[in-house]
């Protein structure tokens, strides 16, 4: 009963009654711990049970994505409202932001950077299509690939995990190149095979060497045709 006493003292229970831990890190570590099960599947040659736990990697990662997917689409929201609050809230109070708007210098800082879209909301900030995005995940650090092929502009917003959930810590914007015209033609040239379009091209190299070489006659007869000429005259 002494010892038990000593241990209760060393180590008292939480207030109801479960020890406390946090949430997160045994996530990580519990995906850690799969990714070395995984590893060590595959060198035994077990591929079903790595691929089981493949899978389970992959669902206990979406959790994740939708979270890092939801803080980009807050982001727009803030952009397409002008809510320069939530604009606020949703950036990382780290020396470590920083924010390129389109053509203009990048801005480092938390104030700084949300004065920046204090202006850019002034001018009027464009709202822009958020649905085709890509997300990728790794550890703490989320990045989310935004384009919208209509206003020519791709968007890249990279996220931190934070105790307060997942931040915003660089943005970037940027002009898309327009794509180049194509001609009328060129859907139906993709559908004639390879093997086609090369004999097609090379005949058409034989019709121009054809035709360089007939040039060529028709300037060599001219100019017989001139130098005899001169001979008859003289």
């Amino acid at each position: 009963l002494a010892r038990a006493a000593v241990d209760l003292a060393e180590d008292p229970p939480s207030p109801n009654g479960t020890e406390e831990f946090d949430d997160d890190a045994f996530e990580e570590s519990f995906i850690v711990q799969l990714e070395s099960r995984m590893q060590a599947a595959v060198l035994r040659e077990d591929f079903i049970e790595a691929a089981r736990i493949r899978d389970e990697i992959k669902e206990l990662s979406l959790d994740g994505d939708a979270a890092v997917l939801a803080q980009n689409r807050a982001f727009f929201n803030a952009c397409r409202s002008r809510n320069l609050q939530g604009m606020r809230e949703l950036w990382h109070r780290g020396d470590h932001c920083c924010c390129m708007h389109s053509k203009e210098r990048p801005v480092h800082g938390h104030e700084e950077i949300v004065e920046s879209w204090g202006r850019a909301f002034k001018k009027g900030a464009k709202a822009l299509d958020c649905t085709k995005q890509s997300v990728v995940v790794r550890d703490n650090i989320g990045r989310v690939v935004t384009v919208d092929e209509e206003a020519s502009v791709v968007v890249t917003n990279l996220f931190e995990k934070t105790p307060e959930g997942w931040k915003l810590w660089c943005h970037q914007a940027g002009q898309l190149k327009a794509p180049e015209p194509r001609s009328r033609f060129s859907f139906f040239a993709r559908l004639v095979p390879k093997g086609l379009r090369d004999a097609i091209a090379k005949a058409r190299e034989r019709r121009n060497i054809e035709r360089q070489r007939k040039q060529l006659e028709e300037k060599e007869v001219e100019f017989a045709r001139e130098l005899f000429t001169q001979k008859a005259n003289a």
